[in-house]
């Protein structure tokens, strides 16, 4: 018999067994079936596309001129499975504590509850374990008072405050963006907001160690039709800015960043969605790295991955599904710490009597499945090293800082906000995202392709348009391919 050192000594490296491709051999097969009239360099320039910033996504990327470094311990190797329940205008409390339950009890880990009345929290959380499942609460300006609220039920469920996990989500910007511009809404009004979110902050990282505060939301731009340059751009001028405040306001450079969640749209493009939140991820290193003068290292970047709303279709919603399990792909490779999948069927739900059960477990269980299933938490950073993951996020990084680059203070990002000037800009983006989806440039199934015709859609998609209500107006890119439903104006 032959030894194992005999074996080891014998052993075959597949490297010598296998000959490479050259670039040559990959761009022939990446042009296959293209004309033979034209050379290889014009069929794979023909397969080029490009961002709405104009960024080019190249059919073969042979080479990266480094990794980004995205953080010491950046990524995670299991996530928190969120699921949101709204209790709005005319829902009962016992129908919001209801969908909290099921959550739970069908595998989700933590809620994110929209409560308008924080004395309505103890009816939605009744029945629920709150050492086990973090709650994280969007309740507008009222985050002290639904802190109160909730240590107030805690204390008397017998659980110790200082141990709980949740989330308070002060985000004066977002909710501002949200909500429809009130006349006394000005550039001063919305700092000295900040300064009130950053005292509840530096109150909260004193006797809540375990809770964040501060949310910087992203899906509020993405949903108004942000390209990911603007979405970036967002994040990180609104971080800053609120960072700064929570240093100004005494709280340590390691506590501040602990109190800061990034809440981020993902949508289906898988490849740009990892780069998205891997160029957020490098970036927020970057900047929590220059503003901080100890040795404490750069904290990563803690990352809510919620599935786009913007690229919901009212007429074939099962494409939406599809969608979402490429949304929440991305944010998985891409490295986020929670996911909340928004179901398939939100847009019909437009009465009482819709069934979401199906919905609502469709939704929970894709989180579950890519997770146990396809184990794609498994491998730290699993795209690192991936030339075209490695060029895209770079770009991104890079038009990102550019963009950034005009708006050089905190003050300035928030003139650009309530002046107008960023809302023309996203309304001009989206314009463009329509175009090239009119013209089929870009298609999406069930969007601008395959739609079905029958009447009573229609009609029923006639039903559900919505006046505008906010600074930031959400739209989807959908309406203006669904017969009956309010027609968006095209460029």
């Amino acid at each position: 018999m032959t030894s194992n050192t005999d074996k080891s000594a014998t052993s075959v490296s597949l490297d010598t067994v296998f000959t490479p491709p050259t670039r040559q051999q990959w761009i022939e097969m990446a042009v296959a079936g293209q004309s033979d009239s034209q050379s290889d360099m014009d069929a794979l320039h023909k397969l080029r596309r490009t961002t709405l910033e104009g960024i080019p996504l190249e059919v073969l990327y042979d080479s990266a001129s480094h990794t980004v470094d995205l953080g010491v311990d950046s990524g995670v190797l299991e996530w928190d499975n969120r699921v949101c329940v709204s209790l709005s205008e005319g829902t009962l409390p016992s129908r919001a504590n209801a969908c909290v339950l099921q959550g739970l009890q069908g595998g989700a880990t933590s809620i994110e509850l929209h409560v308008n009345d924080a004395t309505q929290i103890p009816a939605c959380l009744a029945g629920a374990q709150l050492d086990l499942a973090p709650i994280s609460f969007r309740s507008n300006n009222d985050y002290a008072q639904c802190r109160d609220t909730l240590v107030a039920y805690a204390t008397d469920q017998g659980h110790e405050p200082h141990t709980m996990r949740c989330a308070f989500n002060a985000d004066p910007i977002g909710i501002a963006l949200a909500s429809r511009l009130s006349p006394d809404t000005t550039v001063k009004s919305i700092s000295n907001e900040v300064a009130t979110m950053a005292t509840f902050a530096k109150d909260n990282a004193q006797k809540l160690p375990q809770c964040t505060s501060v949310l910087v939301d992203t899906a509020v731009h993405h949903n108004a039709g942000a390209s990911t340059v603007e979405e970036i751009h967002a994040a990180l001028a609104t971080a800053t800015l609120y960072l700064e405040a929570m240093l100004e306001a005494g709280i340590s450079m390691k506590d501040a960043c602990d109190q800061i969640v990034f809440q981020v749209a993902m949508d289906a493009d898988i490849l740009l969605g990892v780069a998205k939140l891997r160029a957020i991820r490098a970036l927020w290193q970057r900047v929590s790295s220059s503003m901080n003068d100890t040795a404490t290292p750069a904290h990563p970047a803690n990352i809510v991955a919620e599935t786009s709303q913007r690229f919901g279709s009212l007429l074939e919603p099962w494409n939406n599904h599809l969608r979402n399990l490429a949304a929440s792909t991305a944010a998985a490779l891409g490295g986020a710490n929670t996911l909340l999948v928004h179901p398939h069927d939100v847009l019909q739900r437009d009465n009482a009597s819709f069934d979401t059960e199906l919905g609502d477990r469709m939704a929970r269980n894709i989180a579950i499945i890519l997770e146990r299933e396809c184990s794609l938490l498994t491998v730290r950073d699993p795209m690192a090293g991936s030339y075209a993951i490695e060029n895209l996020t770079r770009q991104l990084m890079q038009y990102a800082w550019e963009s950034l680059a005009s708006t050089d203070t905190g003050e300035g990002w928030l003139d650009e906000l309530f002046s107008g000037r960023w809302q023309t800009r996203l309304t001009h983006t989206h314009r463009q995202r329509v175009t090239l989806m009119d013209q089929e440039q870009r298609i999406a199934v069930g969007v601008n392709r395959f739609i079905q015709t029958d009447e009573a859609t229609f009609t029923a998609a006639a039903n559900t348009s919505h006046a505008a209500s906010s600074m930031l107006t959400a739209v989807r890119d959908a309406t203006t391919f669904e017969p009956g439903t309010h027609q968006e104006s095209k460029p």
